[in-house]
């Protein structure tokens, strides 16, 4: 997920990705931007399944994505948008029902 200034949206959105049931579920953030959504980042290094990466000025959103990939071992990838996803264990059952 890559996650530019977002501030506490952001937060809304990693509690909200510590509340899902899914098997196996890896969230791997790269943010940047301001020095707020990287401390918002890196508190949820406590969750095993969380990997923060720090995004720096100028890659931009594509390669903010790319950088996370090598991560990625097995499975559906997903990618979310910290302002539009901000409470994905709702937003995301409603869509798919």
């Amino acid at each position: 997920m890559p996650a530019w200034s977002e501030g506490e949206v952001f937060r809304q959105t990693l509690n909200s990705i510590t509340q899902l049931k899914y098997p196996k579920i890896r969230a791997i953030i790269n943010a940047g931007g301001s020095k707020k959504t990287v401390e918002i980042a890196e508190s949820f290094k406590k969750f095993e399944n969380f990997t923060i990466l720090t995004q720096k000025k100028g890659e931009g959103k594509i390669k903010a994505i790319n950088s996370c990939l090598p991560y990625v071992k097995e499975g559906v990838i997903y990618s979310v948008d910290p302002l539009q996803d901000i409470n994905l264990t709702t937003s995301r059952r409603k869509r798919f029902r």
